[in-house]
C-alpha cells in the first residue's frame, strides 16, 4: 500500500515541476518520476502466499532504495542548474525517508540497517556535489540520525505491541505452547509442502480425578510439569501444543512412524520419573496415553486427526499409559 501511494503521489507531483523547474531538466525528471512510479506499482503488486520473512526484508529494501536512487538523480540533476525554491525540498527527502521507517515493526537491527540505508546514500549524494562536508549537511546529519533515534523508538513499540497480540492469539494461556488453531495450520502447511511427518497425541491418564481430588490449581500444575516433559524430550524441529484439555499434540516433520514412537516412550517414561508437589505439598504422579501415526501423503487433515485419535481411544481401552500406533496393534 505504501509502494502504491508513493508511485501515484509521484505522478501527481509532475504539473508542479512543470511550472517551476527549468524547462530543460523537465524531460529528465519527467522520465525519471514515470520509471521511479513504474517500480513503485511494481513493487506494490509483488505479493507472496504464505508470507517470507526473507522476501520481505528485500521488498523493504527495495522500498528504501527506489526513493533513494530517485534523491540522487534528482539532487545530481538540479546540481547543475542554479537553485530554485523546489529544489530546496529536495533536500528533505532523505528525513522523510527515515520519518516512513517508523510505519513498520522492525527489529532494532533492521531499523538501524534502514537508517544507515538513508544515511548514506544522502553522503554519496552530496559528496558527489559538494565533495566536503559542509555545515549545512552536518547539521541535516544531526537531524537524521534525530528523527532516526524517534523512528527506532516507534518501530520497536510497534514490534512489542504486534508481538504480544500474536503470542495472545497463537499461544496457550496456561502451558505457553501453541493453541489448537496454530496446529491445523501448521498441519496443513506440512501437508501443502509435501513434507513427511508424524503425528502424536497425547492424554493425560485419569486428569479429571486429579482436579476432583486435588483442585484445579494443582491440575495446572500437571498441565505445566507435562509441557515440560514434552519440550525437553521432543525436538527443536517439532511442534507441540495444546489441542484441548488435557490433550496435547506433536508434529514431528521428517519422522517415519518408528522414530515417533521411540520419542514417544521417551515422554512416556519420563511421565513416571517426575513427581508434581500441590500446594498442600502432595506429590501427584500422572501417566499418559499417547496415539502415533505417519502422515499418508494423500490423506486429509480430517483422515490424520481420526486415525490419531483413533489409536488414543484404543490406549485408553487398553489401560493407559501405553502408546498405539498401526505398527504397535
Amino acid at each position: 500500500m505504501l509502494a502504491l501511494m508513493g508511485a501515484i503521489l509521484t505522478l501527481l507531483w509532475i504539473p508542479i515541476e512543470y511550472y517551476l523547474l527549468p524547462e530543460a531538466l523537465m524531460p529528465y525528471f519527467l522520465l525519471l518520476r514515470c520509471s521511479v512510479a513504474a517500480c513503485l506499482l511494481a513493487l506494490s503488486a509483488w505479493t507472496t502466499q504464505p508470507y517470507h520473512l526473507g522476501l520481505a526484508h528485500i521488498r523493504l529494501g527495495v522500498l528504501i532504495l527506489i526513493p533513494s536512487l530517485f534523491y540522487l538523480i534528482a539532487s545530481l540533476l538540479l546540481s547543475h542548474y542554479p537553485p530554485v525554491g523546489l529544489s530546496r525540498g529536495y533536500e528533505y527527502f532523505p528525513l522523510l525517508l527515515i520519518t516512513i521507517g517508523a510505519i513498520f515493526p522492525l527489529t532494532l537491527s533492521e531499523g538501524i540497517l534502514a537508517v544507515f540505508a538513508v544515511l548514506l546514500f544522502y553522503l554519496v549524494t552530496n559528496s558527489l556535489i559538494h565533495g566536503l562536508l559542509t555545515i549545512e549537511i552536518l547539521n541535516t546529519l544531526w537531524l537524521m540520525l534525530l528523527l532516526g533515534s524517534i523512528a527506532l523508538w516507534t518501530e520497536l513499540s510497534q514490534l512489542h505491541i504486534l508481538l504480544r497480540l500474536y503470542r495472545q492469539a497463537t499461544r496457550d494461556p496456561l502451558t505457553g505452547l501453541f493453541n489448537r488453531r496454530v496446529l491445523i495450520e501448521q498441519l496443513q502447511n506440512f501437508m501443502n509442502n509435501k513434507h513427511r511427518m508424524a503425528v502424536l497425541l497425547f492424554d493425560l491418564d485419569r486428569f479429571k480425578r486429579i482436579n476432583d481430588s486435588y483442585g484445579h490449581l494443582a491440575g495446572d500444575e500437571v498441565l505445566r510439569a507435562f509441557t515440560k516433559i514434552l519440550e525437553t524430550q521432543l525436538r527443536e524441529q517439532d511442534v507441540i501444543g495444546r489441542y484441548g484439555g488435557e490433550e496435547f499434540l506433536a508434529i514431528l516433520p521428517h519422522t517415519t512412524e518408528q522414530e515417533a514412537i521411540i520419542l514417544a516412550e521417551n515422554v512416556r517414561q519420563q511421565c513416571h520419573a517426575v513427581k508434581v508437589e500441590t500446594i498442600l505439598h502432595a506429590q501427584l504422579q500422572f501417566t499418559v496415553s499417547i496415539g502415533v501415526t505417519e502422515w499418508d501423503c494423500n490423506e486429509s487433515i480430517e483422515f490424520l486427526l481420526n486415525r490419531v485419535d483413533d489409536f488414543l481411544y484404543v490406549a485408553k481401552e487398553r489401560g493407559r499409559d501405553c502408546i498405539v500406533a498401526k505398527s504397535l496393534r
